[in-house]
């Protein structure tokens, strides 16, 4: 009995087992009889054992997979975040290039412009020497692959001036592909609104000067970055940027390549009036381009002492468009109805006025220097801000002369008398000294520029005497003698010329060598010759105008005429 209850008891064990569809229809025991009589008991139960355990850990290997991925891709998220900025930020020096392609202004509004930006974003990953941030840097952009970054305001600032705060100006959303050997293009519409004008305006007079070769810019901004479903908290970003040598904006150059003066009615005024009219073209050497309005500008010219200015003119530029490193034309134009009298009064270190002194270094081929400084615009589109920028900006600007070597020809003395000095008058007298009177005539160009009526009233001269070649006196013309004066066209002379005609009476000859003079005598007494005097001569002007009369100094003129008694 007690032998047969163990197999019942294990009996019943097995009739308590909940049997499903999917267990087999013959049961089996947990015990299998072995054909020499022994049950297989404790390595089925192994077996078992195992077999649960191997079923166990094939279902936990998905869930261990994941979750070191995800911790993984979690702890390169932190790296990324808050341990390798400051590797991404080396990387991405070296590694990152961005190459305008147009810069534009597209329109002009109330506090600024909008500018419109085209340019490559680019990763180069060879760009970067350290092999270690090189390759750390290609699997943090891969991991990465796009960041965008939220509008956002950028100022600037000048640090050598005081922090003067330049602009704000606002950058609209960027989206760009940081891996490795990509490139990105952008194009970007960005609001830049002017701050502090007055200290713009003392910048650009320092380099219109000048005087600036090199400046430094501090950029601040906060910029909010994503990449893909991760944000990254707001980040303060300020970077110093020098601008020097080929970096620095140079000046324009200019050539003024063409310049009238015409005569012109003003019915406003019921007068005549000066116009001006000029051509000038800008070597443009910027990569932005622009739409360039029509301005207006007030000219000024050197008064009397070191920092006085006199208005001459107010001229005004037609609209033009300047396309990226090309020239381009322009034209100027501006009326003079009346001259300021402080341009006429005459400076006490010079005895000449302002006005003078200009037309002597135009007719001497002394280039001219204004300053043109902004004023009122023609067109109704130009905000306020650029009118009141340019008003307190002084441009300097040459106009380039032109030397009128012949500007007096054809310079003859006709009807001579020359006379010997009196033996017996006193020493250093007008009697003393020989005379010649004669008939003078000369031919004056007019430039080709001036197209108005000019007359010479009088005119006078220091004139040399030669003979030989060597200097041996001095003609004394240094009075005011009346002339008279015609307008005549000669056929092989586009543009005007005047006949210039005076009579000079017993003019004074001052002996500087009595050497020289002795020859001349022995050959004149003695010998019946005639002899060739060399006369150069510099001549100054009493010229009329429709603005009134001005003096022009110092115009050079040269003859030869036969001396006989």
């Amino acid at each position: 009995m007690s032998s047969e209850q163990p197999r019942i008891l294990k009996s019943s064990s097995h009739s308590s087992i909940d049997f499903n569809e999917s267990q087999p229809l013959l049961a089996q025991t947990d015990q299998n009889q072995r054909y020499d009589g022994t049950h297989d008991h404790s390595e089925d139960e192994n077996l078992r054992t195992r077999s649960k355990i191997s079923r166990k850990e094939a279902s936990r290997w998905p869930t261990l997979i994941s979750i070191i991925i995800t911790v993984s891709l979690t702890v390169a998220i932190l790296l990324l975040v808050f341990i390798a900025p400051s590797f991404i930020e080396e990387y991405a020096k070296q590694a990152v290039s961005i190459k305008p392609t147009k810069l534009s202004v597209d329109s002009f509004t109330s506090r600024g412009l909008k500018a419109r930006v085209q340019a490559d974003f680019r990763v180069d990953a060879s760009q970067v020497p350290n092999k270690y941030l090189r390759n750390f840097g290609r699997l943090s952009t891969w991991i990465a692959k796009e960041v965008r970054s939220d509008p956002s305001k950028v100022q600037v600032f000048l640090p050598d001036y005081d922090n003067l705060h330049i602009c704000t100006v606002t950058v609209p959303r960027i989206q760009v592909d940081i891996r490795d050997n990509r490139t990105t293009p952008l194009e970007l519409l960005i609001d830049i609104a002017l701050e502090d004008k007055n200290g713009i305006h003392l910048i650009a007079n320092e380099w219109l000067e000048g005087g600036l070769d090199r400046i430094q810019v501090l950029v601040q901004a906060t910029i909010s970055l994503k990449s893909g479903m991760i944000s990254l908290p707001a980040q303060p970003i300020s970077r110093l940027l020098v601008f020097e040598g080929n970096k620095f904006p140079k000046i324009p150059r200019y050539n003024i390549t063409r310049l009238n003066f015409n005569e012109i009615s003003v019915p406003a005024s019921k007068i005549n009036g000066l116009a001006v009219d000029a051509s000038v073209f800008i070597d443009y050497n910027q990569i932005i381009e622009l739409d360039m309005p029509a301005l207006g500008f007030d000219m000024l010219v050197q008064g009397c002492g070191v920092g006085n200015f006199i208005q001459l003119i107010s001229i005004k530029t037609d609209s033009t468009h300047l396309y990226p490193r090309l020239g381009s034309s322009f034209q100027v134009k501006g009326i003079i109805t009346e001259l300021p009298q402080p341009l006429l009064h005459a400076c006490p270190e010079s005895k000449l006025s302002p006005l003078e002194i200009l037309i002597a270094n135009y007719v001497h081929g002394n280039d001219v220097n204004v300053f043109i400084r902004g004023s009122n615009s023609p067109s109704q589109s130009i905000p306020d801000w650029i009118s009141e920028i340019l008003s307190k900006i002084k441009i300097p600007l040459t106009i380039p002369s032109h030397q009128y070597h012949g500007l007096i020809r054809n310079f003859t003395i006709s009807d001579i008398n020359f006379s010997l000095p009196d033996l017996f008058a006193e020493p250093d007298s007008d009697e003393a000294s020989p005379r010649l009177s004669g008939h003078l005539e000369a031919i004056a160009d007019i430039p080709k520029e001036i197209n108005f009526n000019v007359s010479v009233t009088q005119a006078r001269a220091s004139v040399d005497v030669l003979y030989k070649e060597e200097k041996f006196g001095e003609l004394d013309l240094y009075e005011w003698q009346k002339v008279k004066c015609e307008l005549i066209k000669e056929p092989m002379n586009p543009g005007a010329s005047l006949r210039i005609k005076s009579n000079v009476n017993n003019a004074p000859l001052r002996i500087t060598n009595e050497g020289i003079f002795t020859h001349i005598i022995a050959a004149l007494l003695f010998r019946k010759e005639t002899v060739l005097f060399q006369l150069m001569a510099m001549v100054d002007v009493q010229i009329s105008t429709i603005l009134g009369k001005f003096l022009i100094q110092d115009l050079p003129a040269e003859t030869t005429v036969p001396i006989k008694l």
